[in-house]
């Protein structure tokens, strides 16, 4: 955890840019020599939070014409949905696929300007969930999983992403809207505390 508040702050202050670089190329290396924990690791998931910050150290400038960005930026979101439709379990990290949907989404955090960016407005509502989507999806999967035990799909699979979408959304107007950032990081500070005691106390 403190990790990963460093990278966040490096790229915040606009300091350590090559630390981070060599933050997320000694991940990756150490990745797939090691094999590690593959998608619950802690180093195979270093390098996408550098690139994270490397994003944020960046200036803000316009460098492509509209017509390049708008490109970049469809060609980007393209690579994302085929990423979701084509990845299966063994494209997941530590694989170097990985770096497909990742680097394709830093493409869209560092053009937000692009033309192209207005005809993906529609999908603003998502955005604005997609934290809660990201914290409620899973516990509703694992809940379900145990609820009808057996492996979640086809209907059971499209009841658990609407259960995921109205949670999701009561949780955005009634937690993410009220509570203040610093408050978050402290709540998620306590819980991550809370958890690591558990585990201890369970060995």
């Amino acid at each position: 955890m403190q990790f990963y508040l460093l990278i966040l702050l490096l790229g915040i202050t606009r300091r350590g840019w090559g630390a981070l670089c060599c933050i997320a190329v000694g991940s990756l290396v150490a990745g797939q020599l090691n094999g590690g924990m593959g998608y619950y690791g802690f180093i195979e998931h270093l390098w996408q939070f550098a690139i994270g910050g490397i994003i944020a150290w960046l200036p803000a400038r316009r460098l492509l014409a509209p017509w390049l960005s708008s490109l970049l930026y469809c060609l980007a979101t393209a690579s994302i949905v085929a990423c979701s439709i084509l990845f299966q379990g063994n494209y997941a990290t530590p694989s170097l696929w990985a770096l497909i949907p990742c680097l394709s989404a830093a493409i869209l955090l560092l053009i937000p300007d692009a033309p192209a960016n207005n005809l993906l407005a529609i999908l603003s509502p998502a955005g604005r969930i997609s934290y809660s989507l990201y914290l409620w999806h899973w516990p509703v999967i694992v809940w379900a999983t145990y609820f009808f035990e057996r492996q979640i799909t086809g209907l059971s699979m499209a009841l658990c992403i609407a259960a995921t979408i109205g949670i999701s959304i009561i949780s955005y107007l009634f937690i993410e809207r009220r509570i203040s950032v610093l408050l978050l990081l402290a709540i998620n500070a306590v819980a991550a505390a809370l958890l690591f005691s558990t585990s201890l106390l369970s060995l």
